[in-house]
């Protein structure tokens, strides 16, 4: 069962998501991410670093342009928060997590997500 993890910034939804997609916690993704950029920090998380970051997991990561439905994936969506900017969900495989679900201030996806921008899947479970 998917635990949902909340972001605590306002640029930290990639971290969450891939915390509850690799089944880890928060600091250890924040933790990787930050040895990872060589303490060189930087406010959000890029495509191109968090497939890296899932390689060094031992994923196999590959980006979709559309949902594949029964497989966990980390989805980028429009932002609800930011006009013009994404947001990441995580998908269990059957339903959304939005890492800013139930954050004061923050719009949030719920089940009913039809605008998909991209998703990162593992290759190994097409």
């Amino acid at each position: 069962m998917s635990k949902l993890i909340k972001q605590k910034y306002d640029w930290d939804c990639y971290i969450a998501c891939m915390a509850m997609y690799l089944g880890v916690s928060y600091s250890d993704i924040l933790n990787a991410y930050i040895e990872f950029v060589d303490n060189k920090f930087y406010q959000g998380i890029t495509d191109n670093q968090a497939m890296k970051l899932l390689k060094i997991a031992g994923v196999r990561p590959a980006i979709r342009t559309r949902l594949v439905k029964g497989v966990k994936s980390i989805v980028t969506v429009p932002s609800l928060n930011d006009d013009g900017g994404f947001h990441v969900l995580y998908f269990d495989g059957k339903k959304f997590f939005d890492p800013n679900t139930n954050v004061e201030g923050k719009k949030f996806y719920r089940q009913n997500v039809k605008n998909v921008v991209s998703c990162l899947i593992d290759k190994d479970n097409l």
